[in-house]
């Protein structure tokens, strides 16, 4: 019977060691150089990202299509105003919202993989299609 409080107290005992054990190691991955430079990496990529998008904005709102687009909102906010038929008003709102479609996508484009490495890597992939697709038959 005396052997049974000294089992319960010996695994109160390692169960304390266990959790004092996963604390010390969260702190010492959380205290690591890796993690410090991962931490610094993301910070900076992310610091880069605010500036790129900051500057496009910044393009993107002088440039001749945005006052267009700007122009053209005003102007549908006018005609509906205006009581102008629905039908108008629909029409001018979609060009408009292709208009800014389409400059989405060429930034899109241009911050995309160069089309020579995208052909590379269909022209890769296609290649190695066959081979799988005879394997398989």
């Amino acid at each position: 019977m005396s052997e049974e409080p000294q089992k319960e107290e010996s695994l109160a005992e390692e169960f304390r060691a266990l959790g004092h054990n996963l604390v010390s190691a969260l702190n010492a991955a959380w205290e690591s150089p890796e993690r410090q430079r991962l931490q610094d990496e993301v910070l900076g990529g992310l610091n880069e990202l605010g500036a790129t998008l900051h500057k496009e904005v910044d393009y993107l709102s002088k440039s001749e299509t945005s006052q267009q687009i700007k122009s053209s909102v005003e102007q549908i906010g006018e005609r509906i105003r205006g009581s102008e038929p629905q039908a108008k008003v629909r029409q001018e709102l979609l060009g408009a919202l292709k208009t800014a479609n389409l400059e989405i996508q060429k930034l899109i484009d241009r911050w995309s993989v160069p089309p020579e490495a995208s052909t590379a890597e269909t022209t890769s992939a296609e290649a190695a299609e066959p081979e799988e697709n005879t394997g398989s038959q």
